[in-house]
């Protein structure tokens, strides 16, 4: 190497372009980080369900009213419900359960239909929703219209009740404390989906105990979506339901009142079989076998799960 090529290798090294291009990504980088650390993001809802088994949430509750900073006198004209609904959010139980008292209608609703229910929730203050629903709060109160305010977690819309608000928000806690007190456990969404067709499809985390619950409570098992579709029928092929397949069938459902039929289902969870096997899944493999077991009993007439305490087996899951 000549004396100038090497004047010009050292040239080259010496430019500060790389430097600043580094420096501009790393910047770049850290607002990225700080815009989306300032706002809701899509782990602060689903960070529901990561629990530990013993059920103790690995996140602090996110609070929505103070996020998005809402005010209680913007939404009640009752003075009592205000201090009511600043009280969930400071989180003292104690002066909650002296102001419930005081509040004339735990059910009266504000703007958009909003009620105390509804602002516990809200503030994902469960022990306040739980002494809410003591005190003779309505589960199946209705959205008077819709009230949108979160981009990465669901709104309440109209006509939907405050159980279907839980679950627009994916807080399965919530969901399940609330269920006992429903009147209507057949209701449906704004998409004409009952509980049990939500627990079948995509638009909920996997909860087998809260698919007991709502069977026990007289849900109809047969009830359709407006394609035709039963709760089992939605389960067919889909990966995360293989539990609550097994839940559906245990309680007495027959395969052959389906929208797909028993022949179809069965093809349907033979293909599950098949691609879990090939991808060497032993624990979901022994519960597609498990649903196989159960349509074959359904269609031969024999019944797989008699009335004891092994039916829809109730367990806490370490997702919620």
């Amino acid at each position: 190497m000549t004396q100038q090529e090497d004047r010009k290798r050292h040239k080259r090294l010496r430019q500060p372009w790389p430097v600043i291009v580094c420096l501009v990504g790393v910047t770049a980088c850290g607002i990225a980080w700080l815009s989306v650390s300032s706002r809701p993001t899509i782990a602060n809802y689903w960070g529901q369900r990561m629990t530990e088994p013993s059920g103790l949430s690995l996140r602090p509750p996110f609070d929505l009213p103070k996020h998005y900073a809402w005010d209680p006198v913007d939404f009640f004209d009752d003075s009592a419900l205000v201090a009511l609904c600043l009280a969930f959010s400071n989180r003292d139980d104690a002066e909650v359960a002296l102001l419930i008292r005081d509040v004339p209608d735990i059910n009266r609703s504000g703007k958009h239909g909003l009620t105390a229910l509804h602002w516990a929730l809200a503030c994902e203050n469960l022990p306040a929703f739980e002494l809410l629903l003591q005190h003779g709060a309505d589960p199946d109160a209705r959205m008077k219209e819709t009230f949108a305010f979160g981009k990465f977690c669901g709104d309440f819309h109209c006509g939907e009740t405050v159980i279907f608000c839980c679950v627009s928000l994916t807080r399965g806690k919530f969901t399940r404390a609330a269920w006992p007190y429903t009147k209507v456990p057949n209701h449906q969404n704004r998409k004409g989906q009952t509980m049990l067709q939500i627990l079948g499809g995509w638009d909920y985390p996997t909860d087998e105990v809260l698919c007991d619950i709502v069977i026990q409570s007289g849900a109809d098992l047969y009830a359709k979506t407006p394609d035709g579709w039963t709760a089992l029928d939605l389960t067919c092929g889909n990966p995360g339901r293989r539990r609550i397949a097994r839940t559906l069938l245990k309680a007495g459902m027959r395969p052959e009142r389906t929208g797909l039929g028993s022949d179809i289902l069965r093809t349907r969870w033979e293909a599950e079989r098949s691609r879990l096997e090939a991808g060497r899944y032993p624990e979901a493999i022994d519960c597609v076998l498990e649903v196989l077991e159960l349509l074959d009993a359904a269609a031969t007439g024999t019944n797989a799960c008699p009335n004891d305490q092994s039916c829809g087996r109730l367990r806490e899951w370490p997702y919620w």
